[in-house]
């Protein structure tokens, strides 16, 4: 007999609208500065709306059981690291072919850099960081610290991205 997980549709569903989000940012135009401003923000957070799923779901696994936390990574990691690797070879073969650094361009595919990769290795980060932030997030102010890390975060990104 075969047993299956019983899906949380609540989670489906979010991630049914971030990957209508998600096709928006890479398909629409629209000519009105002002709304294309307003709806690109707001499409914006579909990538944020991923992380935050793949974060509570991550963020619920125990890792006490002895081999458990390397078990995970052992799966986890190659099951998105290696499709990043996959598509980045148009990637690779395009900027190669356009006069690019042949071993800058193959050292920055494996650390994500082509494309929209990035999401990749951000989350993979939260799987190597996923018991340390399993604890900290017990021990101070209930994972509050969380949300002064972010600001501080956008704003040193903001501030990088805008001023300099």
């Amino acid at each position: 007999m075969i047993m299956y997980r019983q899906r949380d549709t609540y989670f489906d569903f979010l991630r049914g609208i971030a990957i209508i989000m998600v096709i928006g940012i890479h398909t629409y135009v629209d000519g009105l500065m002002h709304f294309n401003l307003f709806l690109r923000q707001f499409i914006n957070c579909a990538v944020p709306i991923f992380l935050a799923i793949s974060g509570y779901f991550i963020g619920r696994k125990s890792f006490e059981e002895k081999g458990s936390y390397i078990q995970f990574l052992g799966k986890q990691i190659p099951r998105v690291y290696l499709p990043m690797l996959f598509w980045s070879i148009p990637w690779v073969l395009i900027l190669i072919k356009a006069g690019n650094n042949p071993w800058m361009t193959v050292l920055k595919a494996f650390a994500g850099e082509m494309s929209i990769f990035y999401f990749i290795i951000l989350i993979m980060q939260y799987y190597i960081l996923t018991p340390i932030i399993q604890k900290v997030n017990i021990r101070i102010f209930w994972g509050g610290y969380s949300v002064i890390v972010t600001i501080i975060g956008v704003a040193i990104f903001d501030y990088v991205m805008r001023v300099k």
